[in-house]
Protein backbone atom coordinates (compact mmCIF):
# COMPACT_ATOMS: atom_id res chain seq x y z
CA UNK A 1 0.00 0.00 0.00
CA UNK A 2 1.25 3.42 -0.91
CA UNK A 3 2.18 5.66 2.00
CA UNK A 4 2.01 8.77 -0.18
CA UNK A 5 0.16 9.71 -3.33
CA UNK A 6 1.59 11.63 -6.27
CA UNK A 7 -0.65 13.68 -8.56
CA UNK A 8 -0.30 12.36 -12.11
CA UNK A 9 -2.79 14.70 -13.80
CA UNK A 10 -5.68 17.01 -12.97
CA UNK A 11 -8.52 18.35 -15.08
CA UNK A 12 -10.90 21.12 -13.96
CA UNK A 13 -13.80 22.07 -16.24
CA UNK A 14 -13.46 25.78 -17.08
CA UNK A 15 -16.22 26.25 -19.67
CA UNK A 16 -19.85 25.25 -20.16
CA UNK A 17 -21.03 22.21 -22.17
CA UNK A 18 -18.05 19.92 -21.52
CA UNK A 19 -19.32 16.41 -22.25
CA UNK A 20 -16.16 14.47 -21.42
CA UNK A 21 -12.99 14.66 -19.38
CA UNK A 22 -10.01 12.86 -20.91
CA UNK A 23 -6.67 11.77 -19.48
CA UNK A 24 -4.29 10.69 -22.24
CA UNK A 25 -1.60 9.51 -21.96
CA UNK A 26 -1.39 8.19 -18.41
CA UNK A 27 2.11 7.54 -17.12
CA UNK A 28 2.94 3.88 -16.52
CA UNK A 29 5.33 4.63 -13.62
CA UNK A 30 3.06 3.35 -10.85
CA UNK A 31 1.17 0.19 -9.91
CA UNK A 32 -2.22 1.44 -8.69
CA UNK A 33 -4.27 4.38 -9.95
CA UNK A 34 -6.41 6.47 -7.60
CA UNK A 35 -9.05 8.75 -9.13
CA UNK A 36 -10.61 11.53 -7.05
CA UNK A 37 -13.47 13.65 -8.41
CA UNK A 38 -15.65 16.52 -7.30
CA UNK A 39 -18.40 17.01 -9.88
CA UNK A 40 -21.69 18.64 -10.78
CA UNK A 41 -23.64 18.17 -13.99
CA UNK A 42 -25.92 20.27 -16.20
CA UNK A 43 -29.02 18.21 -15.38
CA UNK A 44 -31.28 19.17 -12.48
CA UNK A 45 -30.86 15.67 -11.04
CA UNK A 46 -27.97 13.62 -9.73
CA UNK A 47 -26.61 11.64 -12.71
CA UNK A 48 -24.23 8.71 -13.02
CA UNK A 49 -21.10 9.12 -15.10
CA UNK A 50 -19.11 6.45 -16.91
CA UNK A 51 -15.49 5.79 -17.78
CA UNK A 52 -13.97 4.24 -20.90
CA UNK A 53 -10.47 2.82 -20.80
CA UNK A 54 -8.00 3.20 -23.69
CA UNK A 55 -10.48 4.92 -25.98
CA UNK A 56 -13.97 6.37 -26.05
CA UNK A 57 -17.45 5.01 -26.55
CA UNK A 58 -17.94 3.45 -29.96
CA UNK A 59 -14.26 2.87 -30.69
CA UNK A 60 -14.09 -0.71 -29.47
CA UNK A 61 -12.57 0.41 -26.19
CA UNK A 62 -12.99 -1.52 -22.97
CA UNK A 63 -15.15 -0.16 -20.20
CA UNK A 64 -14.53 -0.34 -16.51
CA UNK A 65 -17.75 -1.98 -15.40
CA UNK A 66 -19.19 -1.02 -12.07
CA UNK A 67 -22.64 -1.50 -10.64
CA UNK A 68 -24.58 -1.13 -7.43
CA UNK A 69 -27.72 -2.58 -5.87
CA UNK A 70 -31.21 -1.30 -6.75
CA UNK A 71 -30.35 -0.53 -10.37
CA UNK A 72 -32.97 1.38 -12.36
CA UNK A 73 -35.33 -0.86 -14.30
CA UNK A 74 -33.83 -2.02 -17.60
CA UNK A 75 -30.22 -1.35 -16.72
CA UNK A 76 -27.50 -3.94 -16.26
CA UNK A 77 -23.77 -3.88 -15.75
CA UNK A 78 -23.20 -4.52 -19.45
CA UNK A 79 -25.06 -1.45 -20.75
CA UNK A 80 -24.68 1.03 -17.92
CA UNK A 81 -21.13 1.03 -16.54
CA UNK A 82 -21.45 3.70 -13.86
CA UNK A 83 -18.26 4.74 -12.10
CA UNK A 84 -19.72 7.49 -9.96
CA UNK A 85 -22.34 10.17 -9.62
CA UNK A 86 -22.32 13.87 -10.56
CA UNK A 87 -24.25 16.32 -8.42
CA UNK A 88 -27.28 17.88 -10.17
CA UNK A 89 -27.21 21.59 -10.97
CA UNK A 90 -30.49 22.13 -9.08
CA UNK A 91 -28.85 21.06 -5.82
CA UNK A 92 -28.00 23.64 -3.21
CA UNK A 93 -25.16 25.90 -4.31
CA UNK A 94 -21.82 24.65 -3.09
CA UNK A 95 -22.78 20.96 -3.01
CA UNK A 96 -20.59 18.76 -5.18
CA UNK A 97 -20.57 14.99 -5.51
CA UNK A 98 -17.40 13.21 -4.42
CA UNK A 99 -16.02 10.01 -5.89
CA UNK A 100 -12.89 7.99 -5.17
CA UNK A 101 -11.88 5.08 -7.41
CA UNK A 102 -8.97 2.66 -7.22
CA UNK A 103 -7.78 0.69 -10.25
CA UNK A 104 -5.38 -2.01 -9.13
CA UNK A 105 -2.40 -2.96 -11.31
CA UNK A 106 -3.33 -0.35 -13.94
CA UNK A 107 0.15 -0.26 -15.49
CA UNK A 108 0.62 -4.03 -15.68
CA UNK A 109 -0.09 -5.90 -18.89
CA UNK A 110 -0.25 -9.38 -17.38
CA UNK A 111 -3.28 -8.94 -15.09
CA UNK A 112 -6.98 -8.29 -15.59
CA UNK A 113 -8.05 -4.90 -14.22
CA UNK A 114 -10.60 -4.30 -11.49
CA UNK A 115 -11.86 -1.20 -9.75
CA UNK A 116 -13.39 -0.22 -6.43
CA UNK A 117 -15.29 3.07 -6.12
CA UNK A 118 -17.22 4.95 -3.48
CA UNK A 119 -19.35 7.89 -4.54
CA UNK A 120 -21.76 10.29 -2.82
CA UNK A 121 -24.11 13.09 -3.88
CA UNK A 122 -26.84 15.11 -2.14
CA UNK A 123 -29.77 16.85 -3.79
CA UNK A 124 -32.48 18.92 -2.11
CA UNK A 125 -34.21 15.86 -0.62
CA UNK A 126 -31.97 12.77 -0.96
CA UNK A 127 -28.49 11.50 -0.28
CA UNK A 128 -27.05 9.06 -2.83
CA UNK A 129 -24.23 6.78 -1.73
CA UNK A 130 -22.72 4.09 -3.93
CA UNK A 131 -20.10 1.43 -3.44
CA UNK A 132 -19.14 0.11 -6.86
CA UNK A 133 -16.93 -2.84 -7.76
CA UNK A 134 -16.05 -3.69 -11.32
CA UNK A 135 -13.82 -5.42 -13.80
CA UNK A 136 -12.72 -4.46 -17.28
CA UNK A 137 -14.74 -6.10 -20.09
CA UNK A 138 -13.54 -9.51 -21.21
CA UNK A 139 -10.85 -9.51 -18.52
CA UNK A 140 -8.56 -7.54 -20.84
CA UNK A 141 -5.01 -7.33 -19.49
CA UNK A 142 -3.72 -4.30 -21.42
CA UNK A 143 -2.22 -1.50 -19.34
CA UNK A 144 -4.51 1.49 -18.76
CA UNK A 145 -3.05 4.30 -20.90
CA UNK A 146 -6.08 6.61 -21.12
CA UNK A 147 -9.36 7.31 -19.32
CA UNK A 148 -12.41 9.11 -20.75
CA UNK A 149 -15.16 10.16 -18.30
CA UNK A 150 -18.57 11.25 -19.56
CA UNK A 151 -22.24 11.37 -18.65
CA UNK A 152 -24.32 8.64 -20.33
CA UNK A 153 -26.95 11.13 -21.52
CA UNK A 154 -25.95 13.20 -24.56
CA UNK A 155 -27.90 16.17 -23.17
CA UNK A 156 -25.92 16.17 -19.93
CA UNK A 157 -22.52 17.81 -19.41
CA UNK A 158 -20.05 18.41 -16.60
CA UNK A 159 -20.60 21.76 -14.86
CA UNK A 160 -17.93 24.45 -14.67
CA UNK A 161 -15.65 23.72 -11.70
CA UNK A 162 -16.01 19.92 -11.90
CA UNK A 163 -12.63 18.38 -11.20
CA UNK A 164 -11.04 14.96 -11.63
CA UNK A 165 -7.54 14.13 -10.35
CA UNK A 166 -5.57 10.97 -11.03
Amino acid sequence: MATTYELIASNTVSQANVSSIVFNPITQSYNDLIIISSTRNSSNDVQDFVCYVNGSAGTGSRQILAWYNNAPSGYSDSNYPSVGVAQGSAATSGYWSTTKSHIANYSQSSYGKNSLTDSMAIDTTNTYTYLLAGAMNNNITAAVTSLTFYAPSSSNTFAIGSKIDI
